[in-house]
């Protein structure tokens, strides 16, 4: 007999931001409606500017892979602002070597 699962939830694990690349890369997990995981967690990458993929050996190319999202450009001012901010505390650390 089948068992029907519905999946009703995500459960963020972490997040970063990886500044050179300009994307913040996010880790989740499906979750069902009992509450439970559901299967392999999962990577989701947010860009600022998706880039091309690229080309396969023959050169076609590639397609823009389904876990690649456009970050919405209001995210960006906070982003650089996070940035920024943590850029200053640390330049403390500078002057202590």
């Amino acid at each position: 007999m089948p068992k029907i699962i519905t999946l009703d939830d995500i459960k963020l694990v972490d997040w970063r931001v990886v500044i050179d690349d300009q994307c913040a890369i996010a880790r989740y997990y499906f979750v069902d409606d009992a509450g439970k995981l559901f299967g392999d967690m999962q990577t989701a990458i947010f860009w600022v500017s998706i880039p091309n993929p690229g080309v396969d050996p023959l050169g076609n190319p590639l397609p823009v892979p389904d876990n690649w999202y456009q970050l919405p450009t209001k995210y960006l001012t906070t982003l650089m602002s996070i940035n920024a901010d943590l850029r200053t505390a640390l330049l403390g650390l500078v002057t202590l070597l």
